[in-house]
């Protein structure tokens, strides 16, 4: 089947149906729209691959370029996301793992992808090679004033950490990174914002430490500061928080007695431990759809029904726990 039939069926132009099957359908009245997508469906019409990349030099693959780190509870939602917000695109999702070399970006340029959602893996050259050769590479620009709230993100969680802490009185405050055999690119980030946060309140610089998810490696790393407790632990992540109260169990001392955790992402596995654990959430369909309205946007598709996205909102909340 081709759009032709699509619009014969559906008694409109070829144009028509372009517009409408490509996200472009707010010009036509509401009619107009649901015969051509009801036609589309009857006939189970499929837009042409070959045939897009042809007219505008660009497939209909959205490539979610992630670093090589590791990634547990949360990237299966965040995909889905992806996909169910550009199901009107007729795109394609799919997931890469890449290192910053220039390997990654000529195959993406064979690959002549419709968009790039870019999770801190391209370089700013690489970038513009990929915009220069067609390609759509999102988010645009993280440095502008539109994006001051990505810039803070970080922060924002980091002072929900500390204020999650300090509940229960001053205590020395370490922040615990991923210690892993793949790069861990978004930890550094988060220290720092963590380490400013604790500055701004007048708790001093916080100490840090790597925690492997192992446990052998998880009571060597912990160990070392013991005899300090009680102390306050921020963690990267809800699974090294898990890791840290592992720890902290073989070491013989208690959570929250001894020391306080927080973690990040409210995976499920920390709600069903015990003592239950206090972390912070993290509200990925906010995350998810600022990108991908920056993508239909630069696609001049339509907005409707589109995750929507506001900075007014809270994007990370606390999610209080028995452990801090």
């Amino acid at each position: 089947m081709t759009s032709s039939d699509v619009a014969r069926h559906a008694g409109v132009s070829r144009a028509t149906v372009s517009h409408v099957l490509n996200g472009q359908g707010d010009r036509f009245p509401e009619e107009t729209r649901r015969k051509v997508l009801a036609a589309a469906a009857a006939l189970e019409y499929l837009p042409s691959p070959a045939g897009r990349a042809l007219a505008n030099g660009r497939g209909d693959t959205i490539v979610f370029l992630l670093p090589d780190t590791t990634f547990r509870s949360g990237l299966q939602d965040a995909v889905d996301l992806v996909a169910e917000a550009t199901a009107a695109l007729g795109a394609n999702v799919v997931v890469r793992f890449a290192g910053r070399d220039p390997a990654t970006t000529t195959s993406l340029m064979r690959l002549r992808p419709l968009a790039v959602l870019d999770f801190s893996v391209l370089s700013t050259d690489d970038r513009m090679r990929l915009e220069a050769a067609g390609a759509l590479v999102l988010p645009r620009n993280l440095a502008s004033d539109a994006y001051q709230e990505w810039r803070s993100f970080d922060d924002t969680v980091a002072e929900l950490q500390v204020g999650a802490l300090t509940v229960r009185g001053p205590r020395d405050m370490y922040y615990a990174m991923l210690r892993d055999d793949r790069s861990v690119p978004y930890g550094q980030p988060r220290a720092d914002s963590f380490t400013a946060a604790c500055e701004k309140r007048g708790l001093g610089r916080p100490g840090s430490m790597a925690i492997p998810l192992e446990l052998a490696g998880a009571v060597e790393a912990l160990g070392a500061i013991k005899g300090r407790a009680p102390l306050a632990i921020a963690c990267y992540n809800d699974y090294v928080a898990l890791a840290v109260m592992a720890a902290v169990r073989e070491l013989g001392l208690s959570v929250p007695g001894d020391i306080v955790v927080v973690g990040v992402d409210d995976v499920e596995v920390g709600q069903l431990w015990s003592p239950r654990l206090t972390t912070v959430r993290i509200d990925l369909r906010q995350v998810i759809g600022r990108i991908v309205a920056e993508l239909r946007e630069a696609l001049g598709a339509s907005a409707v029904d589109e995750p929507g996205f506001s900075p007014d909102e809270d994007w990370a909340a606390l999610v209080p726990g028995e452990t801090t």
